[in-house]
């Protein structure tokens, strides 16, 4: 990785506009097991679901840990030479990237996977929203069991394609 500022949210934006589609056919086929819908009314719920959850989430996820890092560190590197250094750059600092020596690319990967943890809580409350709304015949319980579940199974992914992308740095 190149050593400048970057804004997590130029790593994180790209891959889930390009991952939308799959995950929503994911997130689909579990509304349609868990709720009983058709498979197009679960797509439809699903893909509008995940679109405004890419669009609006990740934005907003990605402001809070930006202004997270400003108010917390101002911006400036930490010492990636001490273990709360280190956690400090993931945690702290997961909304923009500082331009760290080689050899510390592994932090692009553990940033986007503090943000994904953080969206999971929000694209859950979203999308049991939105498919609560589109489909208000359905329990709400019954709506929230089915969202956590769809959600956990794209997110584990996400976060599993994430850890590879870890492994792949720090080897």
């Amino acid at each position: 990785m190149a050593q400048v500022d970057i804004p997590t949210i130029m790593i994180t934006l790209p891959g889930m506009a390009a991952g939308l589609v799959p995950i929503a056919w994911i997130e689909a086929r579990t509304y349609a097991r868990e709720l009983g819908l058709p498979r197009e009314a679960a797509w439809r719920t699903s893909f509008a679901a995940n679109t405004l959850t890419t669009l609006l989430v990740l934005p907003v996820v990605w402001a809070c840990l930006f202004g997270l890092q400003i108010v917390t560190t101002h911006g400036e590197p930490l010492n990636l030479g001490t273990v709360w250094g280190r956690v400090g750059a993931v945690v702290l600092q997961a909304g923009w990237l500082q331009p760290y020596e080689p050899g510390a690319d592994w932090l692009a990967p553990l940033a986007t996977i503090i943000s994904l943890a953080i969206s999971f809580l929000l694209s859950v409350w979203l999308e049991c929203w939105i498919v609560a709304v589109r489909h208000a015949e359905l329990d709400r319980s019954s709506v929230g069991r089915a969202v956590l579940k769809a959600n956990g199974l794209s997110y584990g992914l996400l976060v599993a394609i994430s850890v590879a992308w870890a492994a792949g740095t720090m080897a």
